[in-house]
This record gives C-alpha cells, sequence and structure tokens, in this order.
C-alpha cells in the first residue's frame, strides 16, 4: 500500500499561484483545505495497521 500526498488545484490554490504565493502561503492554504502530507497519510495508515513507522520515514526522506 502506498502513502500519498496530493495538491487539489482548487480555486484558492489558483489563485495563490497566479499571484506568486510562497510555497509556505501555498502549504498553508492547501492544509486549511484538508490536503495530508505524506507523513500524516502514512502516519493515519500506521494507525490502521497498514505500514509501520520505518518504512514511513523511508518515504518521507526520500521527498
Amino acid at each position: 500500500m502506498g502513502i500519498h500526498e496530493f495538491l487539489v488545484n482548487s480555486e484558492g490554490i489558483k489563485s495563490l499561484i497566479y499571484k506568486g504565493a510562497t510555497a509556505g502561503e501555498i502549504d498553508e492554504l492547501s492544509s486549511k483545505e484538508g490536503m495530508r502530507t505524506l507523513m500524516q497519510d502514512g502516519i493515519q495508515k500506521m494507525i490502521k495497521g497498514n505500514t509501520d513507522l520505518s518504512q514511513i520515514r523511508k518515504v518521507a526522506a526520500a521527498c
């Protein structure tokens, strides 16, 4: 099972990109809109028993 990070190109995100926003500003809005990071997705899957912390660290460190 993979862990994933997916940024939805919402109107708010599009607007920030067009305005030349920083990565931090885009991260902040994406988080408010419900985006999960690789680490967050991995931890959720670890809690469900689908993976373990060592696997999450390997994947998250590679990105």
